[in-house]
């Protein structure tokens, strides 16, 4: 089992305000919003750990070889999907946790139960039956780390199973050369890209 995703505290606060100024105040349906490789730490360890820090280096390094050994679903907490849902600020939505980890899906589903769900799925498959049902799907796909995760043999597959959760008109925001194709970086913001929205069919 896959536990080399990691989470700590305000890892991507800067990307969520963003991604906050930039979503609409009120929706005629709730936002659907996909986190791809959400993480998973230890609890209590994680809140600690600080890579700026001689010591919270340590930890970091400590909590990454606690994290792979045998313990009950008590015994880690994410932050990420977390805050990402604590950014929508008080929009309606439905948060769909994506991640190669059973675990990991488990988890962030019950934190944020009933607004969430939960997929299994290996990104770096091409054309994974599982992600095809997604195709399109989600108003904002969060992802990082994840595709650098990924062997460098199936890291285009990753990257075009990320893109491919992008509905018309919505953002992807994560780590990585997402642009291609039909979607593009957003002018000025870094790690944000919009998928374009889909032609109007002529009159």
């Amino acid at each position: 089992m896959d536990l080399k995703t990691s989470t700590w505290p305000r890892r991507h606060a800067e990307q969520l305000a963003q991604l906050h100024r930039l979503l609409p105040e009120s929706a005629d349906r709730p936002l659907a919003v996909a986190n791809v490789g959400p993480g998973l730490a230890v609890r209590y360890l994680g809140r600690i750990a600080n890579r700026n820090t001689v010591v919270g280096d340590l930890v970091r390094r400590f909590e990454t070889a606690v994290r792979r050994l045998p313990m009950p679903d008590a015994c880690f907490e994410n932050y990420e999907a977390t805050e990402l849902a604590a950014a929508l600020d008080g929009r309606r939505f439905h948060l769909t946790a994506i991640d190669i980890n059973p675990r990991v899906v488990r988890i962030v589903v019950k934190a944020l139960a009933p607004n969430a769900a939960g997929v299994v799925a290996d990104l770096g498959v091409a054309n994974s039956p599982v992600l095809l049902q997604l195709r399109e799907r989600f108003d904002v796909v969060f992802s990082f780390a994840m595709v650098a995760r990924v062997r460098s043999a199936f890291a285009d597959n990753a990257r075009d199973n990320v893109r491919s959760l992008v509905r018309p008109g919505g953002l992807l925001v994560g780590g990585g050369e997402f642009g291609a194709g039909d979607i593009a970086p957003v002018e000025g913001i870094e790690h944000f890209f919009r998928r374009r929205e889909a032609a109007s069919p002529a009159a």
